[in-house]
């Protein structure tokens, strides 16, 4: 029986190089290549790797009023972006918790806000609800997504598109010459410096092609890109987020943007600021869980959903992500603790199979970043 999965305009160049493929979120997206997700991580670590990220969802909103209405729905300061500017930030519901946690870019007339694949149905569904009939929202399906990551992105970059060099971190700019159609922004999320391509569908082969000519650039799958957003202490949506967990309990309270906080110039009046707000002013009492990172004692790998107890086996928490790290070697894993059990240097213990492996609650993240300034 034929495959449902949605094949991405790379999907000829993944099968060139060997590609691992697997059904994800409705596409049919590379796990890993030839060398295998360690060397894959290293390699972004060390040169530059290049991701297939378009199976991750564009939405476009047009409006006189765009900014004000998305500011109903999420906490960052919408109004006060200015063209070119991106924002990491959450849509949240009436109880506070992450519908999906998002890019946002402003450009000269429209909003661009990159979602994660498994969320579309539900943010287009949100958008509709919250949103007027005045603001027009669209699900682009005719671009793709590349992610260039790595020291040595810049260089391969900036060889095609000299001006990109000068973009800082979260900033975009569309490219010149015969690249102009190209969204180019200084972004990502692997802990290194890098940038994100929104590329015209025609001319995304191409493109991939370009970048791939480079001797430092090779193609990473899914599997490294895991690894290097874990290890860089970044939330995935359905492990870290989700509709019940807010963004002060997420560890995310720096995505309310100061002018929406209780004493700022447009306070309140998103969706759940109610409750993130009240988390924010008195976390002691009103918060129960927070999200941490965790190092292993021992090497054994912890994986999500692995149940963490105190040092009297009570249970007090459960793993979100985990996996061996190639960069620091050891096991690391984020998960939510409750809030008694989260400070810097507590001894926790994971259930891995039903013996107690200790675990110990350490800064995020667990590597340098390279973000560039």
């Amino acid at each position: 029986m034929p495959s449902l999965e949605i094949r991405t305009p790379f999907y000829a160049l993944h099968q060139e190089k060997a590609a691992k493929l697997v059904a994800f979120s409705g596409y049919l997206m590379p796990l890993h290549y030839d060398e295998g997700i360690r060397k894959e991580h290293l390699h972004c670590r060390e040169k530059a790797g290049l991701f297939d990220v378009s199976h991750m969802g564009i939405i476009r909103v047009l409006g006189s009023n765009a900014a004000l209405e998305l500011e109903t729905i999420m906490p960052m300061g919408i109004c006060d972006l200015s063209e070119g500017q991106m924002n990491y930030g959450v849509i949240t519901n009436e109880l506070g918790g992450i519908v999906d946690d998002v890019i946002i870019t402003r450009l000269a007339t429209s909003f661009l806000i990159v979602i994660n694949a498994s969320r579309k149905s539900q943010v287009m569904a949100h958008f509709s609800r919250y949103l007027s009939s005045d603001v027009c929202i669209d699900l682009l399906d005719d671009h793709a997504l590349l992610a260039l990551q790595g020291p040595l992105a810049v260089e391969v970059l900036a060889h095609h598109q000299a001006s990109c060099a000068d973009l800082s971190f979260m900033s975009a700019q569309w490219g010149r010459d015969e690249w102009q159609s190209i969204l180019i922004s200084r972004s990502g999320y692997t802990g290194e410096d890098g940038f994100e391509l929104m590329i015209p569908v025609a001319k995304a082969e191409l493109i991939a092609k370009t970048l791939l000519s480079h001797h430092g650039v090779k193609w990473c799958g899914l599997g490294a890109r895991d690894s290097l957003r874990l290890e860089a202490g970044l939330c995935l949506y359905g492990h870290e987020l989700n509709e019940e967990i807010t963004p002060i309990e997420a560890g995310l309270k720096w995505v309310i943007g100061k002018e929406r906080r209780e004493s700022g110039k447009r306070g309140g009046g998103f969706l759940g600021s109610k409750v993130i707000l009240s988390q924010l002013s008195n976390e002691l009492n009103h918060v129960i869980q927070k999200r941490v990172g965790l190092e292993g004692v021992s090497r054994a790998v912890v994986r999500e959903n692995t149940l963490l107890y105190d040092q009297y086996h009570i249970h007090i928490g459960m793993v979100s992500s985990g996996a061996f790290s190639p960069s620091t070697k050891s096991s690391l894993a984020m998960g939510y603790l409750n809030q008694d059990y989260a400070l810097i240097g507590t001894i926790v213990y994971a259930d891995v199979r039903g013996t107690l492996r200790p675990m110990r609650v350490v800064p995020m993240p667990f590597i340098h970043t390279h973000y560039h300034h």
